[in-house]
């Protein structure tokens, strides 16, 4: 995953490429909570299809 990440164009992905740095920080544990975290956040935001 990370190399997909790094491996982002910025033309293609500019949101990816701008947050890359603040996605691969922190120790693994600490990038699986915040994954989960914006998951759960995502689905809340989102809500149930219609």
């Amino acid at each position: 995953m990370a190399q997909a990440i790094n491996r982002a164009p910025a033309d293609e992905f500019p949101r990816i490429y701008a947050a890359k740095d603040d996605v691969m920080a922190g120790t693994s544990q600490e990038r699986f909570a915040w994954m989960v975290d914006i998951l759960i956040q995502g689905i809340l935001f989102r809500g149930r299809p219609q």
